[in-house]
């Protein structure tokens, strides 16, 4: 499974970006932050959330 090694290592990726947030950022932009960037790695990924 090629691909689900991608989508691993793109949340791997996605996780650091996010935990190299400042902390107060982190707290009011969390769940969206999370929300915009699983759309795009779905979007990348072929997968449509609806």
């Amino acid at each position: 499974m090629q691909h689900q090694a991608h989508f691993k290592q793109k949340m791997a990726d996605m996780r650091a970006e996010f935990d190299a947030c400042p902390k107060e950022l982190k707290a009011e932009s969390d769940a969206r932050y999370y929300e915009v960037k699983m759309d795009n790695i779905f979007w990348q990924a072929g997968i449509t959330l609806s």
